[in-house]
């Protein structure tokens, strides 16, 4: 569309992309890519639809280098190029179960928030069961991978389990309650929100240096942080 609202072209018949409309907000990276709920195009031209590594409820955030990520519907984060070509998974807390030689299934947490980058190049992102994760991307290409098969043992795309990546920088903090929205301010320190009403202030290394309660089964949506460092957060029933 257009600055005044005019609708400059349609990417496909109505249908022939999706059957249940797109959930999470389209997403457009500084080369003309678009990510629309794993659906890829670049300019007017529809690229890709890569199967194995998708998002459920996460808008993707963009990265430095163009790279898509998203949180996925069993406990990963997708790692994705801009033209649909997969980078890595990461699996947090994912458990996988076999029933036969070509049937598995995966259980996890789903990461329906959307992820933040901070200008350090670290990503934060929380899942449905409570976790914040926090996860240095530049460690990630130091890890030797695993591979991440299909049902005929061929690889599909690298994988990693958050746990290699443990440590002071590296880390997870449990909010209790379902992530509903991650702020980091400029020292690094981060502030989530979960759907008790619970918001944590934790330290760069995940150490809680605070926790508020705000009116009793509220919800925080978002959280923003102003230049001079004061916090300002969207509740269901408080509002700002």
């Amino acid at each position: 569309m257009s600055q005044n609202g005019v609708i400059i072209d349609t990417l496909g018949d109505e249908g022939q992309f999706t059957l249940n409309g797109f959930i999470t907000t389209p997403t457009l990276t500084s080369s003309g890519y678009l990510f629309a709920h794993n659906l890829y195009f670049h300019n007017d031209n529809f690229l890709t639809r890569y199967p194995h590594l998708n998002t459920a409820y996460s808008t993707p955030v963009v990265g430095p280098d163009e790279t898509i990520y998203f949180g996925g519907y069993v406990g990963e984060v997708g790692a994705m190029k801009p033209d649909g070509t997969p980078k890595w998974e990461m699996e947090f807390e994912t458990t996988t179960t076999s029933s036969s030689k070509y049937v598995s299934s995966r259980t996890g947490e789903i990461i329906s928030v959307k992820p933040i980058i901070t200008r350090n190049n670290a990503l934060y992102i929380g899942g449905e069961a409570g976790n914040l994760y926090k996860l240095e991307l530049d460690e990630v290409d130091e890890v030797p991978p695993s591979s991440r098969l299909d049902y005929e043992n061929e690889k599909l795309h690298d994988l990693y389990d958050f746990d290699t990546f443990m440590n002071k920088d590296s880390w997870s903090f449990q909010t209790g309650d379902w992530v509903k929205a991650i702020a980091v301010d400029k020292e690094g320190n981060s502030y989530v929100g979960n759907e008790s009403g619970k918001i944590y202030a934790l330290s760069p290394d995940g150490t809680k240096k605070w926790e508020v309660e705000l009116d009793s089964h509220d919800i925080v949506y978002d959280i923003v942080i102003s230049p001079k460092q004061s916090l300002y957060v969207l509740s269901k029933h408080s509002g700002i």
